[in-house]
């Protein structure tokens, strides 16, 4: 009879979670394959053909991806062209097809974690569509127009030509599991960051905090590692090391600091945190924020649209009962 009840319990619970989702489906675009397709004979009908679906979209990845002259019209056939035929470009996008001959399995992740967003903040802006394209590492994940953009090739590893060029501790990010996380924390923060007042490291920590927590709030089927971008290594020192963590912060007097260069390792991309040991990973403010909104949400139990409209990061804090 216990078995029956907690069976009854288990398909309950996911029912409800299954029913704070709304459907949606996000249509995609493959702009890397339409372009990367474009010859001196097809010129003029594949170009018209993406101006018509994304007008400036073509402008817009060449002058600002790709940073390509566009003096005039001939001068941007001209370098579409060349740029198109160069042996690295076709050996890179080649790469890409292959690890990508598709993107549904990718569609299939960001329609539901948007469409959890959007259950619970339901006049939230999300993605008119998602634009794949090779940005030759200039950028993972951006928007235009109110379009997510995906850079593949920032998400192939060890078959990305450029990964040599990039610092080890920035490799880990390369892994395409970690892909619809970034796309989330980009679109999550451009949504709320205007709403959100920072005005100093504590800010900041709560207000990423915020972010990491919903993130895996619509992706709650992915470990934290993924939520974080960490390696399942950083993850446990973070874990081992919290009341050192916590003790540090506090000694380096940083709670109210307004200094951003002081902290700035705390929340970007770094080798280690500025103030911690050398075997911290960079961004550790994201996973202390985390720990405070987490134990401030199961202290107090409000909706996640209370969460992000209160902007006292000190009545988090304090509310959260934060003793690591």
């Amino acid at each position: 009879m216990k078995f029956i009840k907690l069976l009854l319990l288990f398909f309950t619970l996911s029912s409800c979670l299954n029913t704070e989702v709304k459907e949606i489906d996000i249509p995609v675009f493959r702009f890397d394959k339409q372009f990367h397709s474009i010859t001196e004979l097809n010129y003029n009908e594949i170009l018209g053909e993406l101006e018509s679906e994304f007008p400036q979209l073509v402008d817009y990845f060449i002058s600002d991806v790709m940073y390509i002259p566009l003096s005039n019209d001939s001068i941007k056939r001209s370098n579409i062209i060349l740029f198109n035929d160069n042996s690295d470009v076709i050996d890179f996008n080649k790469e890409i097809n292959k690890s990508y001959p598709d993107v549904k399995e990718i569609s299939d992740k960001l329609n539901p974690a948007f469409g959890r967003f959007l259950f619970h903040f339901p006049d939230a802006v999300i993605p008119e569509k998602t634009v794949f394209l090779n940005s030759y590492n200039t950028t993972a994940i951006n928007s235009f127009d109110n379009n997510l953009v995906v850079g593949l090739e920032f998400y192939l590893l060890d078959k990305n030509s450029f990964i040599n060029d990039v610092y080890e501790y920035q490799k880990v990010r390369y892994d395409r599991k970690y892909m619809i996380a970034d796309a989330l924390e980009f679109w999550l923060s451009s949504s709320f960051w205007d709403s959100n007042e920072i005005n100093n490291f504590q800010d900041e920590l709560i207000f990423k905090g915020k972010i990491m927590y919903l993130i895996h709030q619509f992706i709650p089927e992915e470990e934290l590692d993924v939520v974080f971008r960490f390696s399942k290594e950083d993850l446990m020192w973070c874990t081992v090391s919290e009341h050192n963590i916590w003790n540090e912060i506090m000694e380096l007097e940083l709670m109210y600091s307004e200094d951003v260069e002081k902290y700035y390792s705390f929340f970007n991309s770094a080798p280690f945190t500025r103030g911690m040991p050398k075997e911290s990973p960079g961004r550790i403010g994201n996973w202390v924020g985390y720990q405070i909104v987490d134990r401030y949400m199961n202290n107090t139990d409000v909706s996640l649209q209370s969460l992000m409209s209160n902007n006292n990061s000190q009545e988090i804090l304090l509310k959260s009962k934060y003793r690591p």
